[in-house]
Order: structure tokens, then sequence, then C-alpha cells
């Protein structure tokens, strides 16, 4: 079945409409915080001066301390999450072991600086600040097993499910007719573009549309989603293609009822950084009055300037009829600036509100002064990280965990975490590594992939995840401690709570490896080994005894005998 182009256009023509009034908006964030990406409705040179019209940088430098301090909770590197097996399978130790060898294997191909996360996630939470809808890509990589891109909003168009999730993205990108080539091949584009690219106009550029969208249901292809890519103004079919889950992920920082995209802090904050920027640029004129203020300039004869001029340095000439007056300055300031001071107290003010949009106050933590005790950290932490809750688990919805998912798919197709026996791919496999010892996939997963069914959770280890347990952790330590108290009163209260489960639990709240906590068998032996070790020296201690006994019955045995001699 041929793929509709026009109807694909048709489409991105549709969805390009339904952004129109966010260009506007988005437009105008941009250019007071982020300009480098202020081509909304607007084109500009490249290398040309994009921060002329800015007076104040507080908003811009508000965005970046967020995104960073939201990179250092969410996700300072790739040993942030650790996947674990789910529900009936949380005992089953062969998964635990290969999930466990899971993790190491997806976080080194996460972490390596070829797949490009680090600068992905710097360009995504960037633009959360600013646009309020970024977006992450997931491929396969060319040198690495992953490859992320971090997608403005400004180049694609999205539509949601019947879940409220995006499931429809329509990307415009432009590339070189050089790149263009390399990434498609020559002979699957325009005969045009083929022609240009023979003709040496490497120059020349072109719009490629990318559509990534879910198939119909009753589609038997195993890849989900559909990937076309079209040359917009040739209307071609460049390549046709498809994914097993979806590769893009947009993040909403907060939304609308009824709207697609997000709004972000940036868009909230806008009044206050338009004032601030304003009242900047008159303390900028005033200060630049004050030191080298307009003159005016007395003239005793019959023409004067005419008009006024208040710009620093001018010069106003003033007509008077007749002779100056005794003592008058032929040449004076025409007048002065006013008080700086309250204009200081309103630019102070501003400055702190723009920072609150931005919520520098509760990413970071600026108590230097102040030593805590643990539990108050917890309490802290647990206050800190209610007022981040929404955002944390916006980001873990629709970001982090599909990103997560789809690598773990990726590496699993690829064979990186194994295979199963007698597959075509585990025969190539042995084919190509003769006498090395081939990974296998336990049973259990493969049966559960079989049958579609959850088989691992992730759990995360970030500063984000651990402030949202600190509550947990807290409650347990005070219910230990409260119970302590009412033990003298009560002592059957001490069978009320289950000592191991708690120990899990405030693992989990302090993020402490799963692996240093002795399972069910190993404390059964460990118990068995004491009891053993215990009843070894209880029947020494007896033996002891009991030859003491002996010695002392033969004593007086030896005693008394002697005794009757005598």
């Amino acid at each position: 079945m041929t793929y509709n182009v026009l109807k694909a256009l048709e489409r991105n023509d549709q969805l390009q409409q339904e952004k129109q009034p966010w260009n506007v908006h988005w437009q105008l964030v941009h250019e007071y915080i982020l300009q480098r990406k202020a081509t909304f409705t607007t084109q500009e040179t490249p290398g040309a001066f994009i921060h002329s019209d800015v007076w104040s940088s507080v908003a811009s430098k508000a965005a970046e301390t967020a995104s960073s301090a939201l990179i250092g909770l969410m996700w300072p590197d790739a040993n942030s999450f650790k996947l674990e097996p789910f529900g009936e399978y949380e005992d089953n130790e062969e998964l635990q072991d290969f999930f466990e060898d899971a993790t190491e294997t997806l976080q080194a191909a996460m972490d390596d600086p070829a797949a490009g996360l680090a600068l992905a996630m710097d360009e995504f939470f960037l633009d959360a600040m600013v646009s309020g809808s970024p977006a992450i890509h997931t491929e396969e990589g060319d040198v690495s097993d992953l490859r992320f891109d971090a997608r403005n909003v400004q180049q694609f168009a999205i539509d949601e499910g019947a879940d409220g999730y995006v499931d429809t993205i329509y990307t415009v990108m432009e590339y070189g007719l050089r790149g263009a080539a390399e990434k498609f091949g020559l002979e699957n584009l325009s005969k045009k573009t083929q022609e240009s690219f023979k003709s040496g106009k490497f120059g020349d550029k072109i719009k490629v549309l990318h559509v990534i969208e879910p198939r119909a249901k009753d589609d038997q292809n195993p890849m989900r989603y559909a990937s076309v890519y079209i040359e917009i103004e040739a209307k071609h079919l460049i390549k046709e293609g498809g994914y097993h889950e979806l590769p893009t992920f947009v993040f909403r920082y907060s939304k609308r009822i009824g709207e697609k995209y997000g709004r972000s802090p940036g868009m909230r904050a806008l009044p206050d950084i338009m004032e601030l920027n304003q009242i900047w640029e008159i303390v900028t004129i005033g200060l630049e009055k004050n030191f080298d203020p307009p003159l005016a300039v007395w003239d005793d004869g019959t023409f004067g300037g005419g008009t006024i001029d208040t710009s620093a340095s001018a010069i106003n000439v003033i007509n008077v009829s007749g002779k100056l007056p005794s003592g008058r300055a032929p040449i004076e300031p025409l007048f002065t600036v006013g008080n700086f001071q309250e204009i200081a107290v309103l630019i102070e003010r501003l400055e702190d509100t723009v920072k609150d949009h931005f919520m520098v106050d509760r990413l970071l933590d600026f108590n230097n002064e102040t030593q805590m005790t643990a539990r108050e950290t917890l309490l802290r932490n647990s206050m800190r990280q209610s007022l981040l809750r929404s955002v944390v688990n916006r980001i873990i919805t629709e970001a982090l965990t599909p990103m997560i998912t789809r690598c773990f798919n990726i590496l699993l197709r690829k064979g990186r975490f194994g295979f199963v026996p007698g597959t075509p791919e585990a025969i190539a496999w042995q084919a190509v590594n003769p006498g090395k010892e081939m990974k296998t996939l336990p049973d259990a997963l493969v049966k559960a992939a079989g049958e579609r069914e959850r088989m691992y959770k992730i759990r995360y280890m970030t500063p984000a995840a651990r402030e949202q347990k600190a509550e947990e952790a807290n409650g347990i330590m005070n219910i230990y401690q409260f119970m302590a108290s009412m033990i003298p009163v009560d002592p059957t209260l001490k069978d009320m709570l289950n000592g191991k489960r708690s120990m899990k639990a405030l693992g989990e709240a302090w993020s402490v490896p799963h692996d240093i906590f002795n399972s069910e068998d190993e404390m059964a032996a460990i118990q068995e080994a004491a009891m053993e070790q215990a009843q070894k020296t209880e029947e020494i201690q007896t033996g002891m005894a009991q030859a003491g006994i002996v010695k002392d019955m033969a004593g007086a045995q030896a005693a008394m005998a002697k005794a009757q001699q005598g």
C-alpha cells in the first residue's frame, strides 16, 4: 500500500495552523530569555547580534540555573535508575540477576559520549523552562548503540491520542544537499534534488517532513508506529519505515485543559520580565544622563534652537531677550535625573519575582550556615520536593520512563542482553563469535515478552527520587521512635512492625544498593550457622562442665580412699 504523501502534507498544514497562536507567544518568550532560538515568526542571519533589545539577562540566567538544577535532580548521569523485576517476578532470582546485569549494560550505552545524551538533556531541560514543550528523540546509533537528539517545539507539531499523551509528531527538518544524500541516499531523493546535487549546488537546502504516527489497530505490522520522510517542496516520498515503540517523547511542563502544548515558567514570568527589561532600559539611559547630562546654552541673541534635546551630551540653545542676568552661567545642565534608590528597590523585587517563577529558590539549596541532623535534612528535602512533585512526576511520566523503556527494547533487539537459543539471531551470533560463550535470556523473560506482560519496573535513584521518598523514610523513623516510648506501657506493640520490610523501605528511600541486603535464603543460612555454632559452644561448655565434675569426683574419691587408709 503506497503511503499517501498529499494527505500527510495536508495533515502537516493543519497541525502547523493549530500552532500559529503559540508561535507568537513562543517568539516573545524566546526574545527575552533564549534569543538564539527566537525564530518562530522571524528569521535571523546566522551570526547576527540578537541581544540588542535586551537590557537585563536575569531571566536568561534564571532559566539556565533552573534547567541545570533540574538536570541535577532528575538525571545527574545514566546511573540514575535501576531495572528490577516487577509483580510476580520480584522474587525470581534469575530475573534479579538478569536485570542487574541489564541495568549496567543499558547505563553504559546511554552514558556513551557518542550517544549524545548529556547534550540532549541540556537542551531538553532549557527548552522546558522557556517553551514548556521540549522533546527528546531516540534512535539506534551509527557509532554507538543509541543516539539522542533534543528537538525544539519550533521544529515539530503534535497530536494526542485518546489517553491524552502525545503519539503523533510531525517534524520539519532542513538539510543541505550533501547531508540529505548521506542520510537518505541520493537515489531516494527527488529528481530535482538529484540534479541539483550532481550540478554541485551543495549550498542549496531542502525541507523534509518526518512523520511519526501510530498505525491503525488492525494493521498487523509489528512496528506499531509509522515513520515516513517526505521532501516537502517536491511532494516526494523519500523513505517509509517504522518503530516498535514511540521514539520521540514530548514533555509538557504544565498544561491547560484542551491544549496540546505546554506552558512554561518563562511564559508565566513574561510580564515581570518585560517590566524588568523596560526599567533597566530607563535606568541605563538615566545613568548615562546623570554622568553626561544634556546642557543648556543661553543665547542673548534673537534665535533659539526651537527644540529641546534631552539625550545624554545634548546641547540646547535657549533664546532670551537682552543680556543674561548677572551671575547666570552661560552653560548649565538642563536637568538632573531623579533618585535611583527607589527604582533600585523595584528592580530587586522584580528580579526576585522572576527567579521565583523559575523556582530557583526551590531547586537550589542555599542553606550553608546551619548544621542539621539527618532527620532535619529529610524533613527539609521533603518540604522542597512537595513543591516540585508535579513537575518531577510529569517529566518521569512523559519523558524519562518511555525513553528508558525504548532504550532497553533497542538493546534487547540487538542482543546486548543475550539471545534465545536456537533463534536465527543466536545462530548468527555464534557464527560470528565461534568459541565464545553466548549470554541467554531467562525463560521467564521470554515468556513474559511473548505474552506482552510487564516484567520489570524502573526504580529511579536520583536526588529527586530520594527526596520523594524522604517523607516515607521520616515517617518510618518517627513510628519506631514513638513505638520505643510506648513499649513500656504496652510491650505487645513491638510485634506490630516488620523490621525486615522497614529496613528494605528505608534502603529504597535512601537509594541503598539492593545487593547489600541478604536474601531470605542467605539469612536462613546465616541463622542456621549461628544456631549450629551456638549448639557447638553449648556442647563444649557442657563437656567442660562434665569433665570438671568428673575430675572433682575423682579427686573426692581419692581423698576418701586416702582417709580410709590412714
